[in-house]
């Protein structure tokens, strides 16, 4: 498992929605839309890192009550796109 910030950095790495899907589906990711408890970001960080609660809204992420992590373009317009039902593959 890695660190809360080695996930997010390499969440941060990500250029553009199809890097995030792919990465997500890689991984299985299967999650939520419009629940911040549960949605694809959160779900992904959860399984990844040590991390015990992340909420993740559209431009950022609150991990363990404490942590703040902004949202790379990338990742809101995956955000964005997750709620709207784009990614059926993701959805659980």
């Amino acid at each position: 498992m890695m660190s809360v910030e080695d996930t997010f950095f390499k969440l941060h790495q990500l250029q553009d929605t199809e890097e995030v899907r792919k990465l997500f589906a890689d991984h299985g990711v299967k999650a939520e839309r419009y629940n911040a408890y549960s949605c694809a970001v959160t779900v992904f960080v959860k399984q990844e890192s040590t991390v015990q609660m992340c909420v993740t809204g559209s431009h950022r992420s609150i991990v363990d009550g404490e942590k703040f992590f902004p949202h790379t373009p990338a990742l809101v317009k995956f955000v964005e796109k997750f709620d709207a039902g784009d990614y059926p593959e993701l959805i659980a």
